[in-house]
């Protein structure tokens, strides 16, 4: 089984010192360094219509960093927004999603409709 990132949102909002030394926010700068149109507004919270239906076009089974240069929970990504990736993800079951968050409360909330 191959590795795969897929990263339909990239940047973040900084929620805790954790956040000080982030690996995507320094990622996301040498990118835009070198002109990535992907990365043209750095590490701000930027939508990638473009990637969505990437999982679909992989034949071959793979375990997916999902958001690997962002926080897919992050305060003010739109519900909306993350229910099209989930809707990407039930369409392509041959794969394993992998997602980190610091916001597992967002999360939770997202998946309990708001009933926290």
């Amino acid at each position: 089984m191959g590795c795969r990132t897929w990263n339909p949102v990239t940047g973040c909002q900084k929620l805790s010192v954790g956040c000080a030394n982030c690996y995507a926010e320094t990622m996301a700068k040498r990118l835009k360094a070198m002109s990535l149109k992907r990365y043209e507004h750095g590490f701000k919270p930027t939508l990638h219509d473009l990637e969505f239906t990437k999982p679909l076009t992989w034949k071959n089974p793979s375990q997916i960093f999902t958001c690997s240069m962002s926080d897919l929970f992050q305060k003010g990504m739109p519900f909306s927004f993350i229910d099209r990736i989930i809707d990407i993800i039930l369409k392509a079951p041959r794969h394993i999603y992998q997602f980190l968050t610091k916001r597992p409360d967002r999360l939770a909330s997202y998946y309990l409709g708001g009933l926290l």
